[in-house]
């Protein structure tokens, strides 16, 4: 399913409905359990007036009372029906659930991209940055690359969190769709290509350019040791925090790195190769055309 489409949002507003609904359930029987006063139930089987119903008809039947109290009383002390109650109960919590997961999930897609699930222009990425961290003029083709992840909406920083588990031996498993690369333009001329990075998620992300083989796509790489892909026949990559070329570290979030080279015709995947990232979704092709 890929990042943006239809399906992968509609996935997401049913997961969003489903956690709302967990947690006003949740909060509807701890109201329950641990409170509120209660109105006195009628014994099991007897569907006939209550003795303190039939004192009231008697009170009434001797003038002791008027119509509009007797009324009143009869009213406060008949039993509500449970059952119209509850259902009354789940068609609220239903509905809030659906309220919530649809804004949560519209929330997401804003946060999480531009038009069409697609990364931010090139014109709001840059405005992003500055000082230091501001990419310099670049040569040849400019491709602007969003890096991104889930990261920052669920609490994580720098490390395994809710976006990823592990096997049983260490081995990471990430959570396909939870992180994202992207980039625009796709399509550029041979010769020199420069890739301008923004982190725009939690996690640290870096940008590495592999040639695609014939028959192959994006997303199809066999994985080695340590949760990563092969790195043979790199011809690049965007791993220095605010600096051009490879780092360390990866990417830190809230900034950029760069890096230009020369491409000759054909078929190219951008990727980020930090371990279980590429798993997780990030990867996209770029074409070079003559």
């Amino acid at each position: 399913m890929m990042w943006g489409s239809p399906g992968h949002w509609l996935g997401m507003g049913v997961i969003m409905a489903l956690f709302w609904g967990l947690i006003i359930a949740g909060a509807f029987v701890l109201v329950r359990r641990t409170g509120g006063a209660r109105r006195p139930r009628r014994p099991e089987g007897n569907s006939g007036p209550s003795r303190q119903e039939e004192v009231l008809a008697e009170r009434f039947a001797r003038g002791e009372i008027g119509a509009d109290e007797y009324e009143r009383h009869h009213v406060r002390d008949t039993p509500v029906n449970p059952t119209g109650h509850h259902w009354g109960r789940l068609a609220a919590g239903t509905a809030a659930a659906l309220v919530l997961g649809t804004a949560s999930t519209a929330a997401l897609a804003g946060t999480l991209g531009g038009r069409n699930g697609g990364p931010p222009d090139a014109a709001r990425l840059g405005a992003a940055y500055s000082g230091e961290c501001r990419a310099p003029a670049l040569a040849g083709s400019v491709v602007n690359v969003d890096l991104t992840d889930m990261g920052a909406m669920m609490g994580t920083r720098h490390g395994p969190g809710p976006l990823t588990g592990r096997f049983p031996g260490g081995r990471l498993w990430p959570m396909r769709g939870m992180m994202r690369l992207s980039a625009v333009p796709t399509q550029v001329r041979e010769g020199t290509v420069s890739l301008r990075a923004y982190n725009t998620g939690a996690w640290p992300h870096e940008v590495l350019v592999m040639p695609l083989p014939t028959g192959q796509h994006a997303g199809q790489r066999p994985f080695g040791t340590g949760d990563t892909v092969a790195e043979t026949g790199s011809l690049g990559e965007a791993s220095r925090t605010c600096g051009a070329g490879a780092g360390p570290m990866g990417i830190a979030p809230g900034t950029a790195g760069w890096t230009t080279l020369r491409l000759a015709p054909g078929r190219y995947e951008l990727i980020c190769n930090l371990p279980g990232h590429y798993a997780a979704g990030m990867y996209t092709e770029l074409d070079v055309t003559r």
